[in-house]
């Protein structure tokens, strides 16, 4: 006799088994799909729980809300100093897992990335004010085992470096610095730099570069005789700062970064650089909040502050790829407004350090990383440069 609530059952479990093993096939073999499909969901609820300081100005919250949605990063901080010197901040998501982790709060530790490269600048214009060095000094007199094969190495000047301007191109040449699985020469044997040839002569152009920030740091070393970590805990001190150097290996108290957006590498990726080496150029981490302070105090560094010096120079010749020290100089058309802001970037975060010509500082730190490369760095200038200039700080 035929059963129909039998059969029922039947065709429910088995229904219930091929949609568990489609769901287990999917899971493993389109993991990445999967998470990048849920992202717009996580990003909707993640932005409806921004948490921000009392008196924070509006636009702080505009901004988590674009990374957010358009940046691909569910966890951020960031940290405001007015011009006035008062602190605001905002956070968002999780730690870990979205719910199921506790939220990222202030001393939430996240990379740094390339902003560490403001701290790199900034010591060596102490020791432009100390008169340890000299902007127009050249980099083969500081570091005499260099003998170039290319005549142009020797007119490199700290001056160039800082701006970078010193001939590097990585668009053209590798940066070695970046290289899969490559222990890049500097800082270990500068004596490489004999035997490379310069992608342009110093001081004709600009093009970012990880090398040259390289080489300040054994400068650096070189003109205090101290290891260049060292070197940085005591002028900055660092631990107080709740900022430390990365080995690659994340701290316990680091967020989880995001790399569903990643195309090749994964949560090991630290496992193919060498943190060491990048420690002058990309090697600090640490909390918006601790880090915008730092940087407010770069303001009153005189007569060489990190932010003013040069501004005048990119508007003689105005480009996006004009730097000041270490800052890439923006304004638009308008010119209410300058901006000198340093990006950082790793796998799976991103950031970005704004100082403006009205006197504020503005960090912002990131877990995640766009899904498409429509949301170039011009996106980010524009978008700090909106809010700063639209709403009322």
């Amino acid at each position: 006799m035929f059963n129909s609530a039998y059969f029922g059952r039947l065709l429910w479990s088995c229904g219930l088994a091929v949609l568990v093993a489609a769901s287990a096939h999917l899971w493993i073999a389109e993991r990445q799909r999967v998470i990048q499909a849920v992202y717009p969901v996580e990003a909707w609820y993640t932005a409806s729980q921004i948490r921000c300081s009392e008196t924070a100005p509006r636009w702080l919250e505009q901004l988590l809300a674009y990374a957010i949605n358009k940046r691909g990063s569910l966890a951020n901080q960031v940290a405001y100093i007015s011009p006035s010197g008062i602190l605001h901040h905002c956070e968002s998501g999780w730690i870990g897992g979205t719910l199921t982790s506790p939220a990222v709060e202030v001393d939430t530790r996240f990379r740094f990335a390339s902003l560490t490269k403001l701290m790199t600048a900034d010591t060596v214009l102490n020791e432009i004010a100390e008169g340890r060095l000299a902007l127009d000094q050249r980099l083969v007199d500081l570091l005499p085992e260099i003998e170039p094969n290319d005549p142009r190495v020797a007119n490199i000047t700290i001056n160039h470096l800082l701006r970078h301007r010193a001939g590097f191109d990585r668009l053209k040449t590798p940066d070695v610095m970046f290289t899969h699985r490559l222990k890049p020469w500097c800082p270990y044997d500068v004596e490489a730099l004999s035997n490379i040839k310069l992608d342009f002569d110093p001081g004709t152009k600009s093009s970012y570069s990880n090398i040259g920030y390289c080489l300040l740091g054994v400068v650096l070393e070189r003109v205090t005789g101290k290891p260049y970590r060292t070197l940085m805990e005591e002028h900055y001190s660092l631990r107080d700062r709740g900022m430390r150097f990365i080995d690659g290996p994340y701290w316990p108290d680091e967020v989880r970064y995001d790399f569903r957006n990643s195309s090749f590498y994964v949560e090991n990726y630290y496992r193919f650089f060498d943190f060491t080496a990048l420690s002058s150029s990309a090697g600090l981490s640490g909390n918006a909040t601790q880090l915008a302070l730092t940087l407010k105090a770069m303001r009153e560094r005189k007569p060489l502050d990190i932010f003013n010096a040069n501004i005048e120079d990119c508007r003689e010749a105005y480009s996006l790829d004009c730097y000041g020290f270490a800052l890439k100089i923006y304004e638009e058309p308008s010119a209410s407004l300058t901006l000198g802001v340093q990006q950082g970037a790793l796998i799976g975060m991103a950031a970005a350090a704004v100082f403006d010509s009205r006197g504020g500082v503005t960090v912002w730190l990131g877990s995640g990383m766009p899904k498409t490369d429509r949301e170039k760095e011009k996106n980010l200038y524009t978008t700090f440069y909106k809010l700063l200039t639209d709403t009322d700080n």
